[in-house]
């Protein structure tokens, strides 16, 4: 089993992918900020994010056992300092639960992730969601598109992978 993320602290895409290629399970683990009623500091705000994304990724472990991640990866430039503040800790997350887990990791950029999806580098949202549903048209996937979005691309994060090292090597 391959775990395929499509990093996010707001909305981290999942999907898990047996030896055989197939689609199992692909989930959005949404988290949102803390209620600013509650007078909570961001950085504490941003620990419960965090734990909810290591907790689900645990549980998600237990119940698969998947051998090896693999990611979709954005290099950086975010829009703004939050923006960047938030990726840096969804990829602070999900790097140190590989590690944890001891776990083999391997990162893939979007316009790679396109590229192995759509064969298309500059491929739109929903060319790579028709993509994604036609390799697995058996699947049933979610219904909110934002969920939709982060599943698929989870699922291009492991087309990606699959002609590379991790996905070889753990499919034998």
């Amino acid at each position: 089993m391959i775990l395929a993320l499509d990093i996010s602290l707001s909305g981290l895409g999942i999907a898990i992918i047996d030896e055989l290629g197939k689609l199992v399970h692909g989930e959005c683990i949404v988290t949102k900020p803390t209620n600013k009623k509650f007078n909570t500091r961001v950085m504490d705000s941003d620990h419960l994010r965090i734990k909810e994304i290591s907790l689900r990724l645990k549980a998600l472990h237990e119940q698969y056992s998947f051998k090896g991640i693999v990611a979709e990866v954005p290099p950086g430039g975010s829009q703004g300092a939050r923006s960047a503040t938030a990726m840096g800790l969804a990829k602070g997350a999900v790097w140190n639960f590989a590690a944890v887990m001891n776990l083999p990791f391997e990162n893939y950029l979007p316009h790679e992730a396109k590229k192995a999806t759509t064969g298309k580098m500059n491929a739109s949202k929903e060319e790579v969601i028709q993509a994604v549903k036609k390799r697995w048209k058996d699947f049933e996937f979610p219904k909110a598109k934002k969920h939709l979005e982060a599943v698929c691309d989870a699922c291009s994060a492991y087309m990606a992978a699959e002609n590379n090292n991790l996905v070889l090597t753990l499919s034998i």
